[in-house]
């Protein structure tokens, strides 16, 4: 078992990396949410990831660089703070965002079939319109799991970043996805109205959403840490071509 001495040691030598690592194996993706919203809350504030885990690894840069000139040390540790604090925010962000891209999600996916069984019991359905949504339905929710497997690979060395219920939902609505998928295909298989969903082209187009939501919440994270260390045209640029995006 560690010492209490020596965990400090280890913990006051990390880089911004491992010490959201760190944080994220001891204290965040072992609990649900709401479990860690509650460590959150029972703790004094100086125990929040953007003071602590911050604190850490500036603690690392200035030992590091102990003996050199105190401006070019102070630098040294502005970077560290914010290579650190876009880490955290990367995962506050990427949570936010798989939350709004399941919802959204799902509720084009329940709109798509009941506009498709109402259509079908009053025969004049537009068949075209109801395959359209319920194709964009699924490749916005598979495209969650893809978007976060791209964070974690990029930022995080494929380690998770989501907490335990987050990553067990993910993963049980991707499976099911898949298997609806295949089911859609069988069932729609002799139906002259409806093209097979699972092709080359539907899977390019799951990619390519996946990669577009990753660099959003990669911008989100970036935008939080110009504001915090007081760049606001920074943090503007940053997110102006998501917002002329949803406009």
């Amino acid at each position: 078992m560690i010492s209490r001495k020596r965990l400090t040691r280890i913990e006051t030598a990390l880089s911004p990396d491992a010490a959201v690592l760190l944080w994220l194996e001891k204290e965040y993706r072992n609990k649900t949410l709401r479990e860690y919203a509650r460590s959150l809350a029972a703790g004094p504030v100086c125990a929040a990831p953007r003071i602590h885990i911050e604190n850490q690894a500036a603690a690392a840069t200035r030992n590091a660089m102990r003996g050199q000139e105190s401006s070019r040390i102070d630098k040294a540790v502005l970077q560290t703070r914010m290579d650190t604090d876009f880490l955290i925010m990367l995962v506050s962000r990427t949570l936010s965002v798989i939350q709004d891209c399941s919802l959204r999600g799902w509720l084009l996916f329940t709109s798509a079939l009941m506009t498709g069984l109402l259509e079908k019991q009053a025969g004049d359905g537009e068949a075209d319109e109801v395959e359209t949504n319920l194709r964009r339905a699924v490749v916005e929710l598979l495209s969650v799991s893809g978007a976060v497997e791209r964070i974690q690979n990029q930022y995080f060395d494929g380690k998770c970043i989501l907490p335990k219920d987050f990553k067990m939902e993910l993963e049980e609505d991707t499976m099911g996805l898949e298997c609806l998928i295949k089911g859609v295909d069988k069932d729609l298989k002799a139906d002259r109205h409806f093209e097979r969903m699972d092709t080359g082209e539907f899977r390019a187009e799951v990619d390519t959403k996946a990669s577009e939501t990753a660099r959003r919440i990669a911008a989100l994270a970036k935008s939080c840490v110009f504001e915090r260390f007081g760049m606001p045209e920074k943090a503007n640029a940053v997110l102006k071509p998501y917002v002329l995006a949803d406009e």
